[in-house]
């Protein structure tokens, strides 16, 4: 089993995380070399944030189309609008989402999924002077022999080195905080023809007004799905919707999403609650299940 690290994924005001459009995905490519237009794509972006004395990092996330033996580059970037020189260190770790979505970190390659041990980072430590971008270049080698069934994936993470912020100062006592950031942007690692599926396990009340779906991908490609619970009453057939938008599973991750119906909301009556788990996709079919109750 692997170790599970007690990482925090933290973001503070003077941190922002963006992506690009032009730079996160990333077809077969053996010879990809980065482009000016990489850079010119962060400067740009860097614009917007001259008033803002702030640090960006991105993309979020990486997408790598790639098949056995092949391999891609993307940058990853710093931008440092501060008045002073920034330090960060990158390392990559595997990661799961628990089935509440909270992210876990791992060891890199301990994780039956990761694809840690395939990233390479042509720097993992820079120092990015005031009003400049750092650049660094992410490698994904896919080896020959590797079961393609399911999607790989894994994080780098950019571990700021700590802040003293300003003592605080309570009575006789003093307290001084230290300000640590961590911030990671995923890498996804795709492969031909990988399946998508969707399934819904299971629609039940947990409490009088409060109701739990369960999902499972069974697919092997990662899915992003809106899930959602209609209300709809039994006597006069006015319904109310209410839904979680962008909830995303690996491959053979189950979700938990409890929906509690707000007190009042609703007459005393009996109603038909529908549960659906949409995943946006043309060529997924739609999870549904129903639920007859008496609302009181």
């Amino acid at each position: 089993m692997p170790t599970k690290n007690h990482l925090l994924l933290l973001f503070f005001c003077c941190v922002t995380s963006y992506s690009f459009a032009q730079t996160n995905k990333t077809k077969d490519s053996t010879n990809h070399t980065p482009t000016a237009a990489d850079t010119l794509a962060a400067r740009n972006h860097s614009d917007t944030l001259k008033k803002h004395k702030v640090v960006s990092f991105g993309p979020a996330s990486f997408d790598f189309n790639l098949d056995k033996g092949k391999s891609g580059k993307q940058n990853f970037y710093i931008i440092n609008r501060k008045d002073k020189a920034y330090q960060v260190n990158l390392t990559v770790k595997d990661f799961m989402r628990d089935s509440v979505g909270n992210i876990l970190f791992y060891d890199a390659g301990t994780t039956k999924n990761s694809a840690a041990n395939w990233i390479t980072l042509d720097k993992t430590y820079l120092e990015v002077p005031p009003g400049k971008i750092g650049t660094v270049v992410v490698t994904v080698n896919v080896p020959d022999s590797v079961n393609t069934d399911q999607m790989k994936w894994a994080m780098i993470v950019a571990d700021v080195p700590s802040e003293n912020l300003p003592p605080h100062k309570s009575g006789n006592i003093t307290t001084i905080l230290e300000n640590k950031i961590k911030v990671g942007s995923h890498v996804y690692v795709n492969f031909p023809g990988l399946s998508k599926e969707l399934k819904m396990l299971s629609f039940k009340p947990n409490t009088d007004s409060t109701y739990q779906i369960a999902i499972k991908n069974v697919g092997g490609a990662q899915i992003r799905c809106n899930v959602s619970i209609e209300v709809a009453s039994q006597l006069t057939g006015e319904k109310k919707t209410f839904t979680e938008e962008d909830v995303p599973l690996f491959p053979e991750q189950i979700r938990l999403l409890q929906f509690k119906l707000p007190k009042g909301s609703f007459p005393v009556g009996k109603y038909t609650l529908v549960a659906l788990a949409d995943a946006l996709d043309d060529d997924v079919p739609l999870e549904a299940a129903q639920l007859e109750v008496e609302l009181k």
